[in-house]
């Protein structure tokens, strides 16, 4: 099936996303995902293979532990910004699983990117209050919390973002950031998706 085909249907799941890219490490940020919460993450580590799209940094196809996914930018970036200086853009992005294999897309290149990845889930309490959850909690609704060192070709990025699930909105995703720490990095100029950080590998 061809990609466009594919993500004219209904996608399995959708999400609201906001993500940085570092060239160096960002302590502020790995401590805040790390430190800053009763949980504490286990690093996952994996190799996701991207297939980059030619002039497509709204399409996003990768191998991931097996099962193939593509992913389908709804709605262009929206600069969001937050700590009065800080600011990124926040993405809404279709996902379908590939039943296909990726090797009858016979004209895409493939990039391997190494992963140590630290993430959390966080839902929004009746108080108001957010409560924190392993990665590995299923939940209907809710914000994924990442901050990821990643290897292409020996060279070494870095990479925070949150993704808002089941119904998660702007505002819910603007009130989750007023607590991330004040860091200079969390620019527009860093922030993009996956498929636009690739293209500039």
């Amino acid at each position: 099936m061809q990609l466009d085909t594919l993500s004219a249907m209904p996608p399995d799941s959708s999400s609201l996303e906001i993500r940085w890219f570092f060239s160096k490490p960002v302590p502020e940020l790995k401590a805040f995902v790390l430190a800053a919460f009763r949980l504490k993450p286990l690093p996952e580590t994996r190799t996701d293979v991207y297939y980059p799209i030619p002039g497509r940094e709204d399409l996003g196809l990768k191998t991931r532990e097996g099962e193939n996914e593509l992913k389908k930018r709804r709605q262009s970036g929206l600069p969001l910004f937050f700590h009065d200086s800080q600011a990124g853009y926040l993405e809404i992005w279709d996902k379908w699983v590939v039943e296909n294999g990726i090797e009858q897309q016979g004209y895409l290149n493939s990039i391997s990117i190494r992963k140590k990845r630290w993430a959390l889930k966080f839902t929004l309490s009746e108080t108001g209050a957010w409560e924190v959850h392993p990665y590995e909690s299923y939940l209907p609704r809710g914000i994924q919390m990442e901050y990821t060192a990643l290897n292409w070709r020996d060279c070494a990025y870095f990479t925070f973002g949150l993704e808002g699930f089941g119904g998660v909105g702007q505002a819910e995703v603007e009130q989750f950031l007023a607590l991330a720490p004040l860091c200079s990095e969390l620019s527009l100029d860093h922030s993009s998706g996956y498929p636009a950080w690739i293209f500039r590998l």
